[in-house]
């Protein structure tokens, strides 16, 4: 009997696409192991070197043989780049083959994706906040362009090719977050029949917090953030000319996401550009 886990699941993102959301209902089930942090990133780590012993031990104080069949984590890095990560999406999917290929483990990946517009609203008013990369630019001024960025982190089709490139398509389930929101229990029996594992739900409801939930607790202790109310910053969207930009560098692959994939678009603000 193992003392250490031999099967992972790793749900490789996206940010901003309910993540925390899924990890927790997944890591709720009797027979799956949760990491002792929720993001390990241990796989985009610009300084990298393969330690089967050290990944596994994550879960060693967790790790129950007799009960255990599955151990999880979630780093939305894993999917990350050019966002928060300088190692690329192939450099850490060949990382994760490497890892299964040497120690011989079972390894599933999970990637939750979202209507390109509303993710990325939700990621630029989430760094906005916090004070990253935008200084004291007004956000109205953010709505002449759209950093390349962050198509680059969105091109879902793109990413997934990389992990093909090392992994089976069985070795993949996508997820839509709109579905994970809507039609909760339908995409955890979904989750757990690709995990080989009986349906459990216990009940418990862990909400999505989006972005204006999150940006009405930090206006609790801040009037304004740089100049700017809470209104002015909930209010704020991509402008139509940022949303044709999206959509023209991203329509090709989406479609070839829904049609390689069986990705349901239809009811995103995305397609109704087509």
């Amino acid at each position: 009997m193992n003392k250490l886990p031999n099967d992972f699941c790793i749900i490789i993102g996206g940010q901003k696409c309910g993540t925390s959301t899924l990890y927790q209902h997944l890591a709720d089930h009797s027979k799956i192991c949760p990491c002792y942090k929720k993001e390990p990133h241990i796989f985009a780590k610009s300084k990298y070197l393969l330690n089967v012993d050290k990944y596994k031990r994550m879960w060693a104080k967790n790790w129950k043989p007799k009960r255990h069949k599955i151990a999880i984590e979630a780093s939305t890095s894993y999917t990350n780049y050019p966002i928060r990560t300088d190692v690329n999406t192939q450099k850490v999917a060949k990382r994760i083959y490497e890892f299964k290929k040497y120690s011989k483990a079972n390894v599933k990946l999970i990637f939750i994706i979202r209507d390109p517009f509303e993710r990325i609203e939700s990621f630029v008013l989430k760094e906005y906040i916090h004070g990253k990369h935008y200084g004291r630019k007004k956000l109205s001024k953010l709505n002449n362009n759209v950093d390349d960025k962050y198509l680059q982190f969105t091109n879902y089709f793109k990413i997934i090719n990389n992990y093909r490139k090392y992994f089976d398509k069985n070795d993949f389930l996508i997820i839509n977050f709109e579905d994970l929101i809507l039609r909760r229990k339908k995409v955890l029996k979904k989750c757990f029949n690709f995990l080989n594992l009986d349906f459990e739900y216990g009940g418990k409801s862990y909400h999505y917090q989006n972005s204006s939930t999150r940006i009405k607790k930090i206006f609790k202790k801040n009037k304004q953030i740089r100049g700017m109310t809470v209104n002015d910053i909930m209010s704020w969207e991509l402008s139509h000319k940022q949303r044709l930009r999206i959509y023209q560098s991203l329509r090709s692959d989406m479609r070839k996401m829904s049609m390689t994939y069986g990705v349901n678009i239809m009811n995103w603000d995305f397609y109704k550009y087509y």
